[in-house]
């Protein structure tokens, strides 16, 4: 399988109804999806990332209706501030 970076709005409904697509297709294999990660090169409210956080909310809800799916979080909170300690 293979992933998208592309979380313009513009495109959110198409990913979502492929992904949609192949749970369908794959009833009877488990899935493990993860989430877009959030760009910590950026201000934390940057556009992107804003785009992303909706993007895996939409995810999420499309994910919940297939037990076979499983949605692995990449985001985690705190993470923007350990990496500039780090820096």
């Amino acid at each position: 399988m293979g992933g998208s970076n592309d979380t313009d709005r513009n495109v959110h409904g198409k990913n979502l109804t492929s992904i949609v697509n192949l749970l369908q297709d794959t009833q009877h294999t488990n899935v493990v999806l993860v989430e877009v990660p959030m760009r910590y090169d950026t201000e934390a409210r940057a556009r992107i990332n804003e785009q992303i956080e909706s993007y895996n909310r939409q995810l999420q809800k499309v994910t919940r209706g297939f037990q076979h799916a499983k949605l692995i979080k990449a985001t985690f909170k705190g993470i923007n501030s350990l990496n500039m300690a780090c820096t």
